[in-house]
């Protein structure tokens, strides 16, 4: 089973709203030429006061599934 991070992050964003934070989405696209130092610019720019990063990482190994939280 292939991880949809797109899915994943969506979730996380509907369950803060919930409980009413802001959230900002830096790539809603498949949009990978947004340097780190662009996302933290961003990320400051709305006085984040946590960041998350999420990464579905693939691997030729079938039984290694799962995500990178940074």
């Amino acid at each position: 089973m292939r991880l949809d991070c797109k899915a994943v992050a969506q979730k996380i964003k509907d369950e803060l709203v919930k409980y009413g934070a802001d959230v900002l989405m830096i790539r809603e696209t498949h949009n990978v030429d947004i340097s780190n130092k662009e996302r933290a610019e961003m990320a400051n720019d709305f006085s984040a006061d946590v960041t998350l990063r999420i990464h579905g990482n693939s691997c030729d190994t079938p039984s290694v599934n799962g995500i990178e939280l940074f």
